[in-house]
């Protein structure tokens, strides 16, 4: 994603689409998932092959103790934690590489 919040200029797969996984098929079906800003891990951890990860956003009102307000759960293999790591690096890499100002407008 670019800096100035646009859309990715990757393929964001639909609901009604497919994905091909192991050769075959697989239908998307997207029923509302709702998107979450999370600013907070709160568990990452391994046990017996499966990683474990839980998000939060942080709440910080002025007159109350902050808190963070868990937000998502996910438990996966480590072959899918492999694939986050490097569609995540990848993506950091991008965010972070330098602006060529041979090409601003």
């Amino acid at each position: 994603m670019s800096q100035q919040g646009t859309l990715p200029s990757r393929t964001v797969i639909e609901s009604g689409k497919t994905l091909q996984v192991g050769g075959q098929p697989w239908a998307i079906v997207d029923r509302d998932a709702p998107i979450e800003f999370v600013d907070l891990m709160t568990e990452f951890r391994q046990h017996n092959g499966i990683v474990y990860l839980a998000f939060a956003t942080t709440v910080i009102d002025a007159s109350n103790p902050p808190e963070a307000h868990i937000r998502t759960r996910l438990r996966m293999s480590l072959a899918q934690a492999q694939g986050l790591h490097g569609v995540l690096g990848e993506l950091i890499k991008e965010a972070l590489a330098p602006v060529d100002q041979s090409k601003a407008n």
